[in-house]
């Protein structure tokens, strides 16, 4: 995407966050296009990522805006998708990089530890990661990788799910001594018995 089909993206995603749109509403081109003040070019293409990513779903000519409210299966699905990109994240470290940003992954990850929440904390899960991501190589980009999570931290998860909560902060700090470690082999073992866990 261009940048301004970016920032119709993106702006899309913070409404859908602040619940401006009603459930099942019906996108009509011309109707973001004045919302956001742009042409229609850029809103059709920020629709069709977000047809591709499932937050629209296409009903003849019409285009309905999914609820977005997670299962426990797509919850599992999440979970799933962060173990497999910590494994690539593993073989793609700068140590060097991954040294900077230590101090600040401890202090989140403590925080984490301390906080109550009252949702699923999504917006701060993904910001640990992407100071984890930050210590990667230049040969694969972070943000890449956190792209697809985006449109999770728009969900409201009830307060059953905070034992996986727990369960993710344990992982967490597991992964990130193993990483300081520099063990990267452990990492890639330590991920794959978790990943069969859950898929169990």
């Amino acid at each position: 995407m261009d940048s301004l089909s970016k920032k119709a993206y993106q702006q899309f995603l913070q409404d859908l966050g602040e619940k401006k749109f009603p459930e099942e509403y019906h996108i009509v081109d011309a109707e973001l296009a004045k919302r956001y003040g742009m042409s229609r070019t850029p809103i059709r293409s920020a629709i069709q990522q977000l047809e591709s990513e499932g937050i629209l779903k296409r009903y003849g000519k019409s285009l309905i805006l999914q609820n977005l409210q997670l299962s426990k299966n797509r919850f599992k699905q999440f979970l799933l998708l962060r173990r497999e990109y910590y494994l690539i994240l593993g073989k793609y470290l700068d140590p060097i990089k991954f040294k900077l940003q230590e101090p600040l992954i401890e202090s989140a990850l403590t925080a984490m530890e301390r906080d109550e929440f009252g949702a699923f904390p999504f917006k701060q899960l993904l910001a640990i990661d992407q100071l984890f991501f930050s210590g990667m190589k230049d040969s694969l980009r972070a943000n890449d990788l956190l792209d697809s999570l985006e449109k999770y931290e728009h969900c409201d998860i009830p307060v059953g799910y905070f034992p996986l909560l727990k369960e993710e902060l344990f992982h967490l700090n597991v992964i990130f001594d193993l990483l300081k470690a520099n063990q990267a082999e452990q990492l890639e073992n330590y991920l794959i018995s978790v990943i069969e866990t859950i898929d169990k």
